[in-house]
Parts: structure tokens; C-alpha cells; sequence
């Protein structure tokens, strides 16, 4: 969800960030919500392990969860994963971003394709290039969490595309 908090906090304060970076994130245009872009990604594995309570107005990843978000991390960083997932408020899944070009759009943008994503699958990644273009654009050989599997590969790529 980083991808939507990040460009709704630039919409706000624009003023406050020199660049944003998204790393294999939602990468919205105005209008768009988390559920709506999800759907448009056919080859995520996503919509298996997440529930949603509509009673508790919660949302959860159960199952396996592991070949989704963490398929290169460590048995041992999967196990302490697994224990620390709570459910999260779904409002936000639910939730129409507006986004201006005076505002957000003034920003530039990078991005970090992580090409063995199985949450947001890469022709998705490029999809949402494609649709709300990136002055820099990177990849990664990895999973939805390069911040656990391959951390220094990470910070190269970020120095990278910040500059």
C-alpha cells in the first residue's frame, strides 16, 4: 500500500519531497483505488491470501503467504513474518485517490521493478509505468521484499534512481 500512501502525502505537500520512489508499488493515477488497480493485475497471487472482513472493516493475508510477498527471504524472516501480520483497516483498499499534475505531478518519479514479484506481477509494474511514466526506472531480481532478501542490491538500486 506504500505506493498509494506515498502519492497521496506528495498531493498533499508536494513541497516536502524532492523525488518519489516506488518500489514495486501501486503506482496510482487519480481515481484509481487499491481494489481497482489489483483487479487489472491478472497474474497476481494476491486475491489468494488476502480476506476481508466486511464486518470488522478489516482486511488480512492468510495462507501462504510466503510465495507471494517473500518467495526469496529466509525460512527464519518468513517464520518471524508470518507471526507479526495483523489485519489492517480495508477502507483504504476501497478508497479513490485524487491526484493533481501541480501537485503530485510536479514530483519526479522513479520506480524498482521487482521482477519475481508474485503480489504485483512485473507486466503489471510496467503496466502502471506505462499509464503514470517514471524519469528513472530500475529492476531488481527479486521478490516483493528486496528490503529482506537482497538488501544491498536494494540500496544500490536506490541510490541509483534518487540522483
Amino acid at each position: 500500500m506504500g505506493g498509494m500512501m506515498i502519492s497521496a502525502a506528495a498531493e498533499k505537500n508536494p513541497e516536502l519531497f524532492q523525488r518519489l520512489v516506488y518500489l514495486t508499488a501501486f503506482l496510482p493515477k487519480s481515481g484509481d483505488s487499491i481494489m481497482s488497480l489489483t483487479k487489472k493485475d491478472s497474474r497476481s497471487k494476491v486475491p489468494s491470501v488476502l480476506s476481508i472482513s466486511y464486518l470488522r472493516g478489516t482486511s488480512r493475508v492468510t495462507g501462504d503467504i510466503a510465495d507471494v510477498f517473500y518467495d526469496d527471504c529466509s525460512p527464519e524472516f518468513i517464520a518471524f513474518a508470518e507471526t507479526h501480520l495483523v489485519p489492517e483497516p480495508a477502507r483504504p483498499n476501497f478508497s479513490k485517490i485524487k491526484l493533481s499534475e501541480q501537485r503530485f505531478g510536479s514530483i519526479p518519479r522513479s520506480y524498482i521493478c521487482c521482477t519475481e514479484d508474485q503480489g504485483l506481477s512485473l507486466e503489471f509494474q510496467q503496466y502502471m509505468i506505462g499509464r503514470q511514466p517514471c524519469d528513472k526506472v530500475a529492476t531488481l531480481k527479486a521478490s516483493h521484499s528486496p528490503f529482506y532478501s537482497i538488501p544491498d542490491g536494494l540500496v544500490r538500486e536506490l541510490l541509483e534512481v534518487s540522483e
